[in-house]
Protein backbone atom coordinates (compact mmCIF):
# COMPACT_ATOMS: atom_id res chain seq x y z
CA UNK A 1 0.00 0.00 0.00
CA UNK A 2 1.38 3.47 -0.50
CA UNK A 3 1.78 5.84 1.50
CA UNK A 4 -0.11 8.80 1.38
CA UNK A 5 1.03 12.42 0.93
CA UNK A 6 -0.99 15.45 1.79
CA UNK A 7 -0.09 18.52 -0.05
CA UNK A 8 -2.06 21.45 1.24
CA UNK A 9 -1.67 24.30 -1.43
CA UNK A 10 -2.58 22.98 -4.93
CA UNK A 11 -1.27 25.77 -7.67
CA UNK A 12 2.53 25.76 -8.60
CA UNK A 13 4.54 24.39 -6.49
CA UNK A 14 2.01 22.10 -5.14
CA UNK A 15 1.05 20.62 -8.70
CA UNK A 16 4.88 20.12 -9.36
CA UNK A 17 5.41 18.22 -6.35
CA UNK A 18 2.01 16.05 -7.05
CA UNK A 19 3.63 15.59 -10.44
CA UNK A 20 7.05 14.23 -9.00
CA UNK A 21 5.49 12.30 -5.83
CA UNK A 22 2.66 10.72 -8.24
CA UNK A 23 4.16 7.18 -9.32
CA UNK A 24 4.90 6.39 -5.91
CA UNK A 25 2.46 7.67 -3.47
CA UNK A 26 -1.22 8.02 -2.71
CA UNK A 27 -1.70 12.10 -3.30
CA UNK A 28 -4.31 14.27 -2.43
CA UNK A 29 -3.86 17.74 -3.00
CA UNK A 30 -5.82 20.96 -1.62
CA UNK A 31 -7.19 23.82 -3.02
CA UNK A 32 -9.23 26.37 -2.74
CA UNK A 33 -9.43 26.77 -6.23
CA UNK A 34 -11.23 24.55 -8.95
CA UNK A 35 -8.41 24.87 -11.07
CA UNK A 36 -4.88 25.82 -11.58
CA UNK A 37 -4.43 29.36 -11.43
CA UNK A 38 -0.66 30.02 -12.05
CA UNK A 39 1.47 32.72 -10.01
CA UNK A 40 2.85 33.14 -13.45
CA UNK A 41 3.26 36.46 -15.99
CA UNK A 42 1.40 39.08 -13.78
CA UNK A 43 2.16 41.46 -16.76
CA UNK A 44 -0.04 38.88 -19.10
CA UNK A 45 -2.28 38.74 -16.87
CA UNK A 46 -2.90 42.27 -16.43
CA UNK A 47 -2.76 43.50 -20.07
CA UNK A 48 -3.79 40.51 -22.05
CA UNK A 49 -6.15 38.23 -19.65
CA UNK A 50 -7.62 36.40 -22.43
CA UNK A 51 -4.33 35.39 -22.90
CA UNK A 52 -2.91 34.49 -19.19
CA UNK A 53 -6.44 32.80 -19.32
CA UNK A 54 -5.41 30.35 -22.20
CA UNK A 55 -1.90 29.95 -20.79
CA UNK A 56 -1.98 29.79 -17.00
CA UNK A 57 -5.19 28.86 -15.62
CA UNK A 58 -5.76 25.30 -16.34
CA UNK A 59 -8.12 22.75 -15.30
CA UNK A 60 -6.33 19.87 -13.09
CA UNK A 61 -7.52 17.77 -15.84
CA UNK A 62 -5.06 19.03 -18.76
CA UNK A 63 -1.86 17.31 -16.47
CA UNK A 64 -2.12 13.92 -17.74
CA UNK A 65 0.92 13.04 -14.91
CA UNK A 66 -2.25 13.83 -12.27
CA UNK A 67 -3.70 10.77 -12.93
CA UNK A 68 -4.67 9.18 -9.63
CA UNK A 69 -4.23 12.01 -7.93
CA UNK A 70 -7.22 13.25 -5.68
CA UNK A 71 -8.18 17.16 -5.28
CA UNK A 72 -10.08 18.42 -2.84
CA UNK A 73 -11.45 21.79 -3.16
CA UNK A 74 -11.21 23.58 0.15
CA UNK A 75 -8.98 25.23 2.84
CA UNK A 76 -6.79 23.38 5.65
CA UNK A 77 -8.50 24.62 8.84
CA UNK A 78 -6.47 22.61 11.27
CA UNK A 79 -3.19 20.31 10.99
CA UNK A 80 -3.57 17.30 14.20
CA UNK A 81 0.34 16.45 13.74
CA UNK A 82 -1.00 13.55 16.55
CA UNK A 83 -2.91 11.76 14.47
CA UNK A 84 -1.82 13.43 11.45
CA UNK A 85 -4.45 14.38 9.86
CA UNK A 86 -6.09 17.68 8.43
CA UNK A 87 -9.35 19.34 8.84
CA UNK A 88 -10.61 20.72 5.16
CA UNK A 89 -13.21 23.35 5.39
CA UNK A 90 -14.73 22.47 1.80
CA UNK A 91 -16.57 25.29 -0.38
CA UNK A 92 -20.26 24.60 0.76
CA UNK A 93 -18.66 24.89 4.56
CA UNK A 94 -18.82 21.14 5.54
CA UNK A 95 -15.83 19.76 6.71
CA UNK A 96 -13.56 16.72 6.10
CA UNK A 97 -10.61 15.06 7.60
CA UNK A 98 -7.98 13.76 5.21
CA UNK A 99 -5.45 11.89 7.00
CA UNK A 100 -1.56 11.67 5.97
CA UNK A 101 1.45 9.78 5.99
CA UNK A 102 3.75 12.94 5.34
CA UNK A 103 2.60 16.77 5.10
CA UNK A 104 3.67 19.18 1.99
CA UNK A 105 2.53 22.79 2.92
CA UNK A 106 2.78 24.73 -0.28
CA UNK A 107 0.63 27.26 0.86
CA UNK A 108 2.54 29.89 -1.53
CA UNK A 109 1.58 33.79 -0.98
CA UNK A 110 -0.66 36.30 -0.41
CA UNK A 111 -0.07 39.70 -1.67
CA UNK A 112 -3.76 41.64 -1.19
CA UNK A 113 -3.90 41.77 -5.05
CA UNK A 114 -4.60 38.67 -6.89
CA UNK A 115 -2.88 35.71 -4.55
CA UNK A 116 -5.22 34.88 -1.94
CA UNK A 117 -6.40 31.63 -0.53
CA UNK A 118 -10.85 32.13 -0.74
CA UNK A 119 -12.73 29.32 -2.39
CA UNK A 120 -13.99 30.15 -5.59
CA UNK A 121 -15.56 28.84 -8.90
CA UNK A 122 -13.98 29.39 -12.26
CA UNK A 123 -16.63 32.12 -13.24
CA UNK A 124 -15.11 34.10 -9.92
CA UNK A 125 -11.60 33.46 -10.96
CA UNK A 126 -12.42 34.91 -14.75
CA UNK A 127 -14.27 37.44 -13.46
CA UNK A 128 -11.56 39.03 -11.34
CA UNK A 129 -8.87 38.61 -13.80
CA UNK A 130 -11.24 40.79 -15.93
CA UNK A 131 -12.36 43.47 -13.43
CA UNK A 132 -8.22 43.70 -12.72
CA UNK A 133 -7.62 44.06 -16.63
CA UNK A 134 -10.44 46.78 -16.62
CA UNK A 135 -8.99 48.35 -13.98
CA UNK A 136 -5.26 48.72 -16.00
CA UNK A 137 -7.43 50.00 -18.59
CA UNK A 138 -9.10 52.83 -16.82
CA UNK A 139 -5.18 54.04 -15.62
CA UNK A 140 -3.66 57.27 -16.32
CA UNK A 141 -0.44 56.17 -15.85
CA UNK A 142 1.41 53.58 -13.36
CA UNK A 143 4.16 52.61 -10.84
CA UNK A 144 5.68 49.64 -10.50
CA UNK A 145 7.19 48.71 -7.47
CA UNK A 146 9.88 46.50 -7.46
CA UNK A 147 12.70 46.00 -9.95
CA UNK A 148 12.72 41.94 -9.93
CA UNK A 149 11.44 39.57 -12.71
CA UNK A 150 8.38 40.11 -11.72
CA UNK A 151 7.90 44.01 -12.20
CA UNK A 152 10.53 44.10 -15.07
CA UNK A 153 7.85 41.56 -16.75
CA UNK A 154 4.77 44.12 -15.29
CA UNK A 155 5.98 47.42 -16.56
CA UNK A 156 7.05 46.04 -20.06
CA UNK A 157 3.63 44.43 -20.62
CA UNK A 158 2.12 47.66 -19.22
CA UNK A 159 4.27 50.43 -21.76
CA UNK A 160 3.85 48.09 -24.56
CA UNK A 161 0.18 47.02 -23.99
CA UNK A 162 -0.56 51.15 -23.26
CA UNK A 163 2.39 52.94 -25.09
CA UNK A 164 0.72 56.48 -24.49
CA UNK A 165 0.97 56.34 -20.82
CA UNK A 166 3.40 56.50 -18.60
CA UNK A 167 4.85 53.85 -16.64
CA UNK A 168 7.65 54.06 -13.92
CA UNK A 169 9.61 51.39 -12.72
CA UNK A 170 10.74 52.14 -9.34
CA UNK A 171 13.46 49.93 -7.89
CA UNK A 172 15.82 49.89 -4.41
CA UNK A 173 18.97 48.64 -6.39
CA UNK A 174 21.17 50.45 -8.36
CA UNK A 175 19.60 48.73 -11.29
CA UNK A 176 17.04 46.40 -12.06
CA UNK A 177 16.90 42.93 -11.98
CA UNK A 178 20.50 42.73 -10.13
Amino acid sequence: MKKRVAIAGFGDTGLLVAIHLGRDYDIVGISPKPCLVSGQELGTRLTRPQAWKQDYLMAYRRYKQLDGVRIVQGLVSAIDTTRARLTVRLHDGAEQQEPYDALVISSGASNGFWRDNRIEDMASIEGRVDDTSRQMEQAASFAVIGGGATGVSVGANLAARYPDRSVRLFYSQEQPLP
